[in-house]
């Protein structure tokens, strides 16, 4: 579990440098997000470094609409 942890940690770490490697600093940016582990991963990392975000939710229509309609919810 610790090792798992560990490494969110570091992704999240490289998740974040590359975008303010991309934005030279950090700028406004949209994050499409389904709700989904590693779209909702990506919300987290970037959250953790700016409050300047947009969320789009995004659905692929591959699950029920009440699930999908969930995870909007969850991430507005």
């Amino acid at each position: 579990m610790c090792e798992r942890l560990l490494k969110g940690r570091t992704q999240a770490v490289g998740i974040v440098r590359a975008w303010r490697r991309l934005t030279e600093g950090g700028a406004p940016t949209l994050v499409a997000c389904s709700g989904g582990a590693d779209s909702t991963a990506l919300l987290l990392a970037l959250r953790s470094a700016t409050e300047e975000l947009v969320v789009g939710h995004v659905v692929h229509d591959m699950r029920p609409v009440a699930e999908a309609l969930a995870d909007r919810d969850a991430v507005a």
